[in-house]
């Protein structure tokens, strides 16, 4: 493997331990249990049952989350509340730059930000 390969592959693993660490629930008191398995779900880690398998945003605003396990959908609530709650998260976490960088592309991959595009 080429040398600057490896150290960005160590880099980028290393990232997403040190988010797992400090986006953890048990460090911030205030997340509920739907922002807990948000960040699980993003994380690739679960930090508490049940866990999430796919996060859907629907037209109407609406998250839809499928859990592991399950074929049903369950309603997490609105995209905008869940944005607001993820962005106090990063914001009080205290990420490097790197950090949080990762942690808004986690996102922008896993559920998106839809509505950006239509303002």
């Amino acid at each position: 493997m080429n040398r600057i390969f490896k150290t960005a592959l160590h880099r980028h693993s290393t990232l997403l331990v040190d988010l797992q660490r400090k986006l953890d629930p048990r460090r911030h008191h205030w997340t509920c249990q739907t922002l807990t398995a948000v960040v699980g779900f993003l994380l690739g880690t679960s930090y508490c049952l049940p866990v999430i398998e796919q996060l859907t945003v629907v037209y109407d605003g609406v998250v839809i989350a499928r859990l592991q396990g399950s074929q049903k959908t369950s309603n997490l609530g609105q995209y905008d509340d869940l944005q607001k709650r993820w962005n106090f998260l990063l914001s009080s976490a205290g990420l490097t730059k790197d950090e949080r960088i990762t942690a808004e592309s986690l996102f922008a991959v896993k559920i998106g930000y839809p509505f950006d595009a239509l303002n």
